[in-house]
This record gives C-alpha cells, structure tokens and sequence, in this order.
C-alpha cells in the first residue's frame, strides 16, 4: 500500500545512477516542509545537498546522486518537481559490492510499534571487502556510515548544523526539514528523533525505498 504524503510534508526521492544493474537506484525519506512551503524546487535542492553532504564521501565513485525528485502534499503541485543541482559522483574509490547489498538506515522516533519505525537503503555505499560472510559490516565502516547518517538527519533538521561546504538556496537558509515517517493511512505522520545505521546489511528484493 502506497505511503500518503498530507498537507504539510513532503517526501524526497533520491536517486543514484551508476553502471551496474538496473538504474536508477531510488530511496527515500520524508520531511516536515511546513517550514519551506512553496518553495518546492529549492526545497529539493536542499534535500539534495544534505544528502551528498553526509554520504558523498560514503558512496562509490561508479555511482553518482543523480537528483532529489520531491512529492508533496495536496497543499503543492500535482506531481512532483525535480531538484536543479548538477549530478555529483561518490569519492569511495575501488570495487564495490553489488549494488543490492546496501546499508540499512534506521530512522527512530519516540513512538512504540510499526509507526514508530522506519528504515531506507543506501545504495552504492558498500567497498567489496567491508562486510563479512554473515553479512556484518566492518567496525570502522560502519561507525563512518552512523556519523553520516547522524549528519544526514542533523543538516535536514537544524540549519545551524549545516556547514559551509553546502549550497543552501536562500529561500532554505534558516529552514528545518525535521524528518518523518509517513504512514498508508491517513493519520499524522510520525517525527523520528535519530538516524542510525543497522550493523548487518540489507538485500534489496523489489525496490529501495
């Protein structure tokens, strides 16, 4: 059942393209835009450099974050508009692991039970001799991809965390995009409080999400 985006939020799909598999590689996260509301196509560019911010160090240099396309509630467009930034490659050099092996980001909040939980893949993050045959990703990669994540929620959340290398458009300068997790029904989505990253991987079977 398809996740529903209401008034108020948006969800940003990021997409990776590479040259293995079947691109694109799409996953997902949703935010509080009540805060940036209108500003659509800035807002997906802010989305974007959080992204390549936090993980640009993290993804495969055979990979590239190609672009952020952004859903929103029935209070934006019908559709979705698309971030304007360039495309930007991953600086993980040497041979990665297939590309349906991923990191599994953990997204937290203070709510008990399936609302309270939600989690997205992070493609083209893994070098080929970081994870184990029991599907543990080494110590030191995986405490690097926890601070990123860390980062990723931080730059979404609070403006003041967000450094100087990033490219903030004007309009996002002093705007938070607090991250939520969307839910099938109608009800209000739920504000996760951290993001973590899971120590084993993950295999995609149909879709990133």
């Amino acid at each position: 059942m398809a996740t529903n985006v209401p008034a108020g939020y948006a969800s940003g799909a990021f997409i990776l393209t590479g040259p293995v598999g079947t691109p694109d590689f799409v996953t997902t996260c949703a935010v509080d835009a009540s805060g940036g509301a209108g500003a659509w196509v800035d807002m997906a560019d802010l989305m974007f450099e959080c992204f390549r911010e936090a993980f640009e160090d993290r993804i495969q240099d055979t990979y590239a974050l190609e672009s952020v396309l952004l859903t929103v509630g029935n209070d934006g467009p019908v559709g979705s508009v698309s971030s304007s930034y360039a495309s930007v490659d991953g600086n993980n050099g040497g041979a990665g692991e297939v590309i349906a092996m991923s990191p599994i980001l953990q997204k937290g909040s203070n709510v008990l039970g399936r609302k309270g939980r939600g989690r997205m893949f992070l493609p083209g993050m893994l070098s080929s001799t970081v994870v184990d045959a029991n599907g543990d990703i080494a110590s030191g990669v995986l405490g690097g991809l926890r601070s990123s994540a860390t980062d990723f929620f931080d730059y979404l959340n609070d403006p003041a965390e967000r450094p100087g290398t990033m490219i903030v458009p004007a309009s996002m300068d002093e705007v938070g995009l607090p991250p939520v997790l969307l839910h099938s029904d109608n009800s209000t989505p739920t504000p996760c409080t951290s993001f973590g990253v899971a120590e084993k991987v993950g295999w995609v079977r149909k879709r990133l999400r």
